[in-house]
């Protein structure tokens, strides 16, 4: 099996509920949600990796504040920059 790591700005994140229909998606746990104002975070468990998701507060009002539930999180296509191996 092949993989590769990439890097995604979380603003390029988009968090639901709802399974999406684009290829480029993962489910992870949520750990919480942080207002800010009219801009919302969320720190989410992916795999044992902590993710961090930046949105405008209205994209985020469908998922509940805490309680660890599966989030889906998906990203538009060239959002994601290949890493290099250090090896």
């Amino acid at each position: 099996m092949t993989t590769a790591s990439i890097a995604l700005r979380p603003e390029a994140l988009t968090a639901s509920l709802e399974e999406p229909v684009t290829p480029h998606r993962l489910q992870a746990r949520l750990v919480q949600r942080i207002f800010s104002g009219a801009m919302g975070t969320c720190i989410l468990d992916w795999q044992g990796q902590i993710l961090k998701l930046t949105a405008p507060d209205r994209a985020l009002a469908a998922l509940p504040e805490t309680g660890g539930p599966l989030v889906w999180l998906s990203w538009p296509e060239g959002a994601a920059l290949p890493l290099r191996d250090p090896r």
